[in-house]
C-alpha cells in the first residue's frame, strides 16, 4: 500500500490537470480497495475539499499548513 501511495505521488507530477488523470484515480482507488479489505479507515477529506483542483492549475493556491489543519 505504501508503494502504491508512493506511485501516485510520483505519478501525478506528471499527470494532467484537466479533469483527473486516470493513472492516479486507479492508483488512488487500489489503496481505497486495499484499505477497505483490511477494514482500515478512510481518512476524512473534508478538509481537502476546500482546496479546489482548478486553483493554480491543479496546484492548488498557496495556503498555510493551518488552513488544513482547522
Amino acid at each position: 500500500m505504501i508503494d502504491t501511495v508512493a506511485d501516485i505521488g510520483f505519478d501525478n507530477l506528471y499527470a494532467g490537470t484537466t479533469g483527473y488523470s486516470k493513472g492516479t484515480f486507479d492508483e488512488t482507488m487500489s489503496v481505497i480497495d486495499l484499505m477497505n479489505e483490511s477494514q482500515l479507515p478512510l481518512p476524512d477529506l473534508a478538509r481537502f475539499e476546500r482546496s479546489e483542483f482548478s486553483e493554480f492549475h491543479g496546484w492548488g493556491d498557496a495556503v498555510n499548513k493551518e488552513f488544513f489543519a482547522a
